[in-house]
């Protein structure tokens, strides 16, 4: 079991640090996700949507599911405030041994903590976590796992594992895209994981499997992104509301599809040149509360409602909640 306990003030921090610090050369050599997208890029990436086999692209890869075995209770996992308040080096051990990122993704091990049975601790909870917020406690979770290996300590080496799995799965069936992609990623990050460690994976043969898995979920990862990237970009332009606002009322399309498209109609001014400064263009609230008043699922009109009411009357509301979605759509968007 794991327990999160960044808290809220924490989980803002991270997505607008990542807003803010993503460089524009890091953008482009990862293919982010630009902070703005032109009328011209909004069409172009609608006529695409428009002709992708949207269930086709988000079906999981035909694989049996990676093994977990029965553990003894151990207890719970914790993951505790960083000790440096710096979080964003979230794929550290893509990096060179020795590189100062590498070293601060071998420093987040530190942050898991496995409280025993009958043992109180002081955590808070979070249910719904942005689906960022997740990839960087997956990424706490794979360091661990590797230093409990490392320290021959493999129950909790792999408990540790297992909670990063778990995560994934869990996402995996989420009915939000951003989280499936999330899902699908650690999953992916988890195999490449196994596939270089024998001792963690459970021997040769199962290291071996995972590197056999690493291939269909890094396309599985590919497809998610692109419907995710297509949907974001096509809803940065109130020109394409309508054919969003038609796709939404598919009810043959995933659930997940569509409640990220109601995100990019209710959010897709973040990624508009003139609506962050000037207002948001009266057009896509219209468009949700017409979505809202049809037959829709009611999980969708809770989506509806998160978006307008995140929206804020402010500037500064505004300016907040567009940093922490460019974060988001940064980091989920990295190679």
């Amino acid at each position: 079991m794991m327990v999160g306990a960044f808290g809220c003030g924490g989980l803002l921090a991270i997505l607008l640090g990542v807003g803010l610090v993503v460089s524009r050369d890091e953008i482009r050599t990862t293919g982010a996700a630009q902070r703005s997208y032109t009328l011209d890029q909004a069409i172009a990436a609608w006529d695409t949507l428009s002709h992708l086999s949207i269930t086709d692209s988000l079906a999981p890869p035909a694989l049996p599911s990676w093994p977990t075995p029965a553990l003894p209770e151990l207890g719970t996992l914790v993951i505790g405030e960083s000790r440096r308040g710096d979080y964003l080096p979230a794929f550290g051990d893509t990096f060179p041994p020795g590189a100062p990122e590498r070293k601060t993704w071998e420093e987040s091990a530190a942050q898991i903590s496995l409280v025993r049975p009958g043992l109180g601790r002081d955590t808070l909870h979070q249910g719904f976590a942005a689906a960022g917020y997740r990839v960087f406690q997956a990424r706490a979770l794979f360091a661990a796992a590797v230093e409990w290996t490392n320290d021959g300590v493999m129950p909790n080496a792999r408990l540790a594992m297992d909670s990063a799995l778990s995560l994934a799965h869990g996402m995996q069936k989420s009915g939000a895209l951003e989280r499936l992609l999330a899902g699908a990623r650690i999953e992916r990050d988890a195999m490449v994981v196994l596939s270089r460690d024998t001792i963690l994976a459970g021997g040769e043969s199962a290291s071996r499997q995972a590197a056999q898995r690493v291939a269909p979920f890094d396309r599985y990862v590919a497809r998610v992104r692109q419907v995710y990237r297509l949907l974001s970009i096509a809803g940065s332009q109130a020109e394409n509301i309508d054919d969003l606002r038609e796709l939404i009322a598919d009810s043959t399309l995933p659930l997940a599809f569509r409640n990220t498209a109601v995100r990019s109609i209710g959010l897709g001014w973040v990624l508009n040149a003139s609506e962050p400064g000037l207002g948001i263009d009266s057009v896509r609230f219209a468009a949700l509360r017409t979505l809202r008043g049809s037959g829709i699922p009611d999980s969708m009109k809770a989506t509806i409602d998160r978006v307008m009411a995140s929206a804020g009357s402010t500037f500064t509301q505004r300016i907040r909640l567009a940093t922490a979605y460019r974060g988001e759509r940064a980091l989920l968007d990295w190679r």
